[in-house]
């Protein structure tokens, strides 16, 4: 067999979960969808990580109390093989989703500001090339990777946050809690889909992180700092811009770099974004093995690799049809983006509530 799963340490592991969530949640955010009758953000972002958490502390107790290995043994124990193969390949498809979504940013904000004269499909190749490289390199290297560039990332974030320190405004904010309490619901549920994607990427390579017990409470501190800080930024882009503002600007936490009277002056936008850019390719490239790991047990493969290279390419296509203006494609990820729960959520919560009811086991085991 040849998955490439090694073993990490609890730093890497905490390390690859923050650097995947806080760049999900901050380059996804954005547009009319969330700002377009006011900014509740830097609020619903702490609800989408607790919701986020009881689900994964919900599976991870489930995988503990029946012996299992991973999120592939939870599914099929409580499943059935037949189904639980189905539903996990569909666990790994939205992963490859999940991972897409921050790329698509990042893609835009190369293309608009850095490559200007380069076309999207070249940009997008190279981003193709430097997540499959990287994301062949297994669990063990990526978690190593992410351990190196968690501090950088996160202090390239707290220099134009506090750079911009000046400039913010209260008044800014208003009106608070915009558009009620249903569409601060909803922006709850949909923030699940930031949050709950790098949790899952420790259970299904929990053998990679020592048990699911230990996955659990890495997890839960990864996603306690991770909320926390995504809060911070949230609430930061609101002091900055008004919500007007906010609904037309593509990549806000980049275009905060550009008027920040301090970052100007130090042309610090270039040396930020290539902080970002490095992180995201080593988060989004974690999130694509993890995916790549789930789709081989659920297929019952022995090697990894066929898996990577096909949900790699399947990722960055994703990335470069969202720049497109592709009707069905746009409207297919607001849909996504308003029920992933249904596709992710809801299964792995029914399989944990399934296993918790069954028979204890101290067997670790993997099924299927």
């Amino acid at each position: 067999m040849n998955l490439r799963e090694g073993r990490i340490g609890n730093q890497e592991a905490v390390a690859v979960t923050m650097l995947a969530a806080v760049l999900n949640t901050v380059f996804v955010t954005e547009g009319q969808r969330l700002y377009h009758s006011g900014n509740q953000t830097y609020l619903s972002v702490m609800a989408s990580a607790a919701l986020s958490l009881i689900v994964f502390l919900l599976a991870a107790r489930a995988m503990a109390h029946r012996g299992l290995a991973d999120l592939n043994g939870l599914m099929n124990d409580s499943f059935g093989r037949t189904v639980g193969s189905i539903l996990g390949a569909g666990i790994a498809l939205l992963l490859v989703i999940s991972a897409a979504m921050p790329l698509i940013r990042v893609l835009y904000v190369l293309h608009r500001y850095i490559y200007v004269d380069a076309g999207r499909e070249v940009i997008a190749v190279y981003l193709l090339a430097a997540l499959l490289i990287l994301t062949l390199f297994g669990w063990e290297s990526l978690g190593r990777l992410a351990k190196l560039c968690l501090f950088p990332t996160l202090a390239a974030f707290l220099v134009v946050l506090l750079s911009g320190i000046p400039d913010y405004a209260p008044y800014r904010l208003y009106p608070l809690l915009g558009g009620g309490t249903e569409k601060f619901l909803r922006a709850s549920l949909s923030g699940v889909f930031s949050f709950l994607p790098p949790l899952l990427m420790l259970l299904i390579c929990a053998r990679g992180v020592h048990g699911p017990e230990n996955a659990a409470r890495l997890g839960a501190i990864a996603l306690l700092f991770s909320g926390i800080f995504c809060m911070l930024v949230q609430l930061c882009l609101g002091l900055m811009f008004t919500t007007e503002e906010l609904s037309r600007i593509y990549s806000p936490i980049y275009r905060l770099t550009m008027v920040v009277r301090f970052a100007q002056s130090m042309r610090l936008d270039k040396i930020l974004l290539f902080f970002w850019i490095a992180a995201a390719l080593a988060g989004m490239a974690a999130l694509l093995y993890a995916a790549s790991l789930q789709m081989t047990r659920s297929l019952r493969l022995k090697d990894v690799r066929p898996a990577v290279a096909a949900l790699t390419g399947l990722g960055a296509t994703i990335t470069l049809f969202g720049h497109y203006n592709i009707d069905w494609f746009e409207k297919a990820m607001e849909l996504l983006l308003q029920y992933q729960w249904l596709g992710l959520a809801a299964p792995i919560l029914t399989a944990s509530i399934v296993g918790l009811c069954r028979r204890e086991s101290k067997l670790c085991k993997s099924v299927g």
